[in-house]
């Protein structure tokens, strides 16, 4: 009986942190055209906090990939814009490192061209 409890609570642990997971990706992209990046950079803030998290559970559901992390891809975009060169590269490596797809790599290389010009 106690291993069907633990299944449970863990299940809607993991339920209710990809319902965060999916808030945050709603508040991003409702953003995306915001001129006021404070909320949007909160909304991705705390997207990348539970990032480590959201992947183990989605490599549970999607063991071949992870999907894009809107969370990563917007701050690294901000943080670019901003010339926050270090910043958006580590951003950037983060993502990799937990296997969010994306165009890492090639960012990463580009940013840090831009960093070094």
């Amino acid at each position: 009986m106690s291993v069907s409890v633990s299944r449970d609570a863990s299940s809607l642990w993991a339920q209710r942190l990809l319902q965060k997971h999916q808030a945050y990706s709603a508040q991003i992209e409702a953003s995306s055209e915001a001129t006021d990046l404070e909320p949007v950079v909160a909304a991705c803030n705390e997207q990348i906090a539970i990032a480590p998290e959201v992947a183990q559970v989605l490599q549970h559901q999607l063991p071949d990939s992870l999907p894009s992390h809107p969370g990563y891809d917007r701050l690294s975009h901000i943080r670019a814009s901003q010339g926050r060169w270090a910043e958006a590269v580590c951003l950037c490596r983060e993502a990799q490192a937990q296997g969010w797809k994306g165009p890492w790599a090639e960012r990463i290389a580009r940013l840090t061209a831009a960093q070094q010009s």
